[in-house]
């Protein structure tokens, strides 16, 4: 008998610690948490949605173009949420396979933790307008040789 997938303490003190952090940030800080949660969300918790890369993509460049705008207290803050979301990552099976909502399993509601996290982590390094601008030229090019890689991958399937 398998039982339904029960939320962490660890998912608990997240939802917590954003509720507690929103009132402290601008709206660019919220914008930045609230792009990372969206795609995350809808890459692993939505199982009739068709992710497409590009999504991704735009939305790290947006992250990063937001996070030239914080302040280094917002900074903070939005590094204490990636960790906290790495947290709640780590305190969930990845081999999960109870429901945790329509064809949704635990092991995605991890998967949705890492994701965001990692998110909110990579559009954080860039200090700089500088470096914010190469951190956006980078991810167009890293998704430029990604649709490389499936055109080879569909011509050597047809081949």
């Amino acid at each position: 008998m398998t039982t339904e997938y029960q939320r962490t303490q660890e998912e608990e003190a997240f939802d917590r610690l954003l509720d507690e952090k929103r009132g402290m940030l601008s709206e660019d800080a919220r914008s930045l948490v609230g792009t990372a949660c969206h795609e995350a969300y809808k890459f692993n918790l939505v199982n009739n949605y068709a992710y497409q890369p590009f999504e991704y993509f735009m939305g790290m460049e947006d992250m990063v173009r937001l996070s030239a705008e914080l302040s280094d207290h917002e900074r903070e803050i939005l590094a204490e949420i990636w960790r906290a979301a790495a947290m709640t990552a780590a305190a969930i099976d990845p081999e999960d396979e109870r429901p945790a909502g329509h064809r949704v399993y635990g092991r995605d509601v991890q998967d949705y933790y890492k994701m965001m996290s990692g998110m909110i982590k990579e559009a954080l390094q860039p200090k700089t307008e500088r470096e914010g601008e190469e951190a956006r030229v980078r991810l167009w090019m890293d998704f430029a040789d990604y649709e490389k890689q499936i055109e080879r991958g569909a011509r050597l399937a047809q081949e």
